[in-house]
């Protein structure tokens, strides 16, 4: 049953915007109208929340994939690539500055 729950919870209330209260209050609502026991909240309650942050860290991986796909197939720079330059601006500066 807190499979079905989980499932219900992640698809109905978005998995990316669970909050300790929300997940609360569904679960109260269930343990109201008797899907849920009373004595089955806690688990219910850490089981969904566990349920969204594996959701949520699934996503943000499968995002950075994208994101770092993207920047390479454009040719994009990286904040390493710009830290070379930096560093070669650096040194560019630094020996105009003795002539």
């Amino acid at each position: 049953m807190i499979d079905l729950v989980k499932r219900g919870m992640l698809f109905g209330l978005g998995a990316l915007d669970l909050t300790q209260e929300k997940v609360e209050r569904f679960v109260d609502e269930l343990v109201k109208r008797g899907e849920v026991a009373g004595k089955e909240r806690k688990v219910a309650v850490d089981e969904l929340l566990e349920g969204a942050r594996r959701t949520q860290d699934e996503f943000l991986k499968r995002v950075r994939t994208v994101v770092e796909r993207t920047v390479t197939e454009v040719g994009l720079p990286t904040k390493a690539d710009l830290a070379k330059i930096e560093e070669r601006l650096a040194a560019l500066e630094k020996k105009s500055v003795k002539r």
